[in-house]
């Protein structure tokens, strides 16, 4: 099949990251670099061609040529409060007219329910182009399985993150419990969240343990510091970081300088150096989905801390190692990684069979549509 890949013009790594701005990185990127992560998997689980696309790049490419479908790679769409483009999807899906699926969707609400949620009318408009299309929706969690039937989708099927179908050859269980049975880690990689008050508490219990600091977005220009330009980034953005994670001043002569803490700091805008990267490192705990998922997929033990439902059912779904931000926060500040690993029951053997489950309804779902399987996502099913 010729398919358009649709919403973001990349799968896999900006190019010429050196020669653009970081405005316009992060509009490759759908302002999040975990969005690279699951179109990087929908990617290599195909061998049909995927044409990656902005919606009116897309749109008018398929006036000039002949395409067979649309493959969406979606994120969290669904949201209660934020229409999130959907205007633009709903219209676009509507004028080109052609068979959809729409892979990994997700539902933003605050509290997990089975009831129907009173969305924006784009994401209504949204929701009704797919039924109209008959579109084939894979999504995250039951949260937004339940929404879509209330909106009328016929085929929707639950399969999770598709980042949870990066590797086909992961360490074997014995390997993988052994590292997650250790009592100390000397390369600890902490995926950064939101910088709300909450995360930043929970990434200053960490700071201590961690040898690397990931972001995933630019909130107060990290990703400028993190990149060290300096035309980029404000005196403004500086005294941010210094006061919410109280790095050294002459008021705090013991904690963390903002020369060693920018030496922490990581951002990965090319998913193969990420998964080679995480490979090395001996435990991955934070705040962010995909960075969690990068590290298991790249045979790291690694825990998400949940700060909402959506983190939460998500792991849930696909048996990730998790703990509750509210949980967390309630420890004493003295808690260890390993302290960690141990709350979150860490279960390889879970995790591993609950995957070969979701892979298998993600390949049935890939091939009901119509799509050529990969050999590698193939293997992941044997």
């Amino acid at each position: 099949m010729k398919c358009l890949f649709l919403d973001l013009s990349i799968n896999t790594r900006v190019e010429n990251v050196p020669g653009k701005r970081l405005e316009q990185i992060f509009r490759e990127v759908g302002g999040n670099t975990g969005n690279l992560v699951f179109r990087y998997a929908i990617s290599s689980h195909v061998r049909d061609e995927l044409f990656p696309a902005h919606w009116a790049e897309g749109f008018e490419l398929s006036k000039k040529e002949k395409f067979d479908a649309v493959v969406l790679g979606a994120a969290n769409w669904l949201n209660a409060y934020n229409s999130f483009g959907n205007e633009k999807r709903a219209h676009y899906l509507r004028q080109m007219n052609l068979p959809t699926i729409c892979i990994g969707l997700g539902c933003q609400y605050e509290l997990p329910t089975m009831k129907k949620i009173d969305f924006p009318q784009e994401t209504k408009d949204f929701l009704s182009v797919l039924k109209d299309l008959d579109a084939l929706v894979l999504v995250r969690d039951e949260t937004t399985f339940s929404q879509c039937e209330h909106y009328g989708l016929k085929r929707v099927r639950l399969i999770g993150c598709p980042s949870n179908f990066i590797s086909d050859s992961l360490p074997s269980t014995n390997r993988f419990a052994t590292t997650a049975r250790k009592t100390s880690f000397s390369n600890v990689a902490l995926n950064s969240g939101s910088f709300s008050a909450e995360t930043l508490e929970h990434d200053l219990r960490l700071f201590q343990f961690a040898k690397h600091y990931i972001t995933q977005q630019n909130f107060h220009n990290v990703a400028a510091i993190t990149l060290g330009r300096d035309a980029e980034y404000t005196a403004r953005d500086v005294k941010f970081f210094k006061s919410k994670l109280k790095l050294k001043s002459f008021l705090k002569p013991g904690a963390m300088d903002f020369e060693d803490w920018k030496k922490m700091l990581k951002i990965y805008f090319d998913v193969e150096q990420w998964l080679t990267d995480a490979k090395t490192w001996d435990l991955v705990l934070g705040t962010r989905i995909h960075g969690t998922m990068v590290a298991l997929q790249a045979g790291t033990p690694a825990v998400l801390t949940a700060i909402d439902f959506r983190t939460q059912g998500l792991a849930e779904q696909m048996s990730v190692p998790y703990l509750k931000l509210h949980d967390f926060l309630k420890w004493k500040k003295g808690a260890q990684p390993a302290d960690m690993l141990a709350n979150a029951k860490f279960n390889f053997n879970d995790y591993l069979k609950r995957r070969r489950e979701l892979v298998s309804q993600y390949q049935r779902a890939l091939s009901d549509f119509g799509l050529t399987l990969s050999d590698k996502l193939i293997s992941m099913g044997l």
